[in-house]
């Protein structure tokens, strides 16, 4: 396989919905017909890719082994109770009996290799993670192994094992995602950039972009706390927001109106006194645009905005209507915006 060729390979297994198509999952057939379809160069590594995707559903169940092994006993029981003076009347049924141990015995190792190379082939493949990126203006929601459902947002990157370990729930987080975290006595860790989040049940929004200057964790449901390399555990509880800086240093206050902090699941996009920074953040990242502020001081005017369905122009418009402010484009084909005081 070459190496473009071994690339692609692996991209389609890293692409979760792939693996969804592959494991028959008719909400993504579509997408990859059409993808196949254009691609006919690459239908070995999509046929290779399919197969290992299809493994990865592979279930331990009760195999023929056992029922050998039962077979095994009640023979050796039927032998040993023939009684000593019957022995040499039975010695002909004895040989065809050995004969049969013989088959039986190879049958049972046979098999036993042979679920034990399934069972390896199944760790291996366990072991390859699964990465999920978004790409600008367009949150996807998946379902990990242990079934709980996360909502990952815009230019976000969630990477999760194939299975999870016994010991815990592991996942890498890049960005935003909302997660509802099926309960389980196996802890559920999200690594972010800034602080790690643990919980054990429960409904919480994490925003926390690499390139930002802090990262957002708001609890909705149960209970999580928050810890880093360089700061101490909090534990936080429903209607909590906590604000970890790159220092950091962390800010912790209950918030009313918690539906902000996650409503961009629902398509809709919420702020209750909230910073103009932190609003163009957030449609630089549902609309693929860069705001560049000519005075920085305009950031820090606050709003109270709620939209569902409007285009960013008249998203702009109510915004530039409520405040000193204008937006104005530099260039269509930069998707840059400028911002300043009227």
């Amino acid at each position: 396989m070459s190496e473009i060729n071994s690339k692609i390979y692996n991209k389609l297994l890293m692409d979760h919905s792939f693996v969804c198509y592959a494991q028959g999952d008719l909400e993504h057939r579509q997408r990859w017909d059409e993808w196949i379809h254009k691609h006919p160069e690459y239908a070995n590594e999509v046929e290779e890719a399919k197969c290992v995707a299809v493994s990865l559903r592979f279930v331990q169940t009760k195999s023929n082994a056992f029922s050998l092994q039962q077979k095994w006993e009640k023979l050796k029981q039927s032998i040993d109770n023939v009684s000593h003076q019957r022995l040499l009347r039975h010695l002909k049924l004895w040989r065809y009996a050995a004969s049969i141990l013989v088959l039986i015995s190879l049958g049972f190792v046979s098999m036993y290799f042979k679920q034990r190379s399934e069972v390896n082939e199944y760790l291996t493949l366990s072991s390859l993670p699964i990465e999920v990126q978004t790409s600008t203006g367009a949150p996807s929601k998946v379902v990990l192994p242990d079934g709980t459902e996360v909502w990952i947002n815009s230019s976000s990157k969630l990477r999760y094992p194939s299975v999870f370990s016994e010991k815990c729930r592991e996942v890498h987080l890049e960005g935003e995602a909302f997660f509802h975290v099926t309960k389980n006595v196996t802890p559920f860790v999200v690594h972010a950039p800034r602080c790690d989040v643990k919980v054990y049940g429960t409904k919480f929004n994490v925003d926390a972009y690499p390139e930002e200057d802090k990262s957002v964790v708001a609890l909705k449901e149960g209970s999580v706390s928050i810890s880093g390399e360089e700061m101490k555990e909090y534990f936080l509880k429903p209607g909590m927001v906590a604000e970890i800086k790159d220092d950091q240093k962390v800010d912790i206050n209950k918030v009313e109106h918690l539906q902000q902090y996650d409503d961009w699941k629902d398509g809709e996009i919420s702020f209750k006194g909230r910073s103009l920074i932190d609003i163009t953040d957030r449609l630089g990242r549902k609309f693929g645009v860069e705001f560049q502020y000519l005075n920085p001081e305009i950031g820090n005017y606050t709003y109270d905005l709620s939209v569902t369905t409007e285009s960013l122009k008249e998203i702009l418009e109510l915004l530039e209507f409520t405040a000193p402010i204008k937006f104005e484009h530099d260039s269509v084909e930069d998707r840059k915006i400028i911002v300043r005081k009227k």
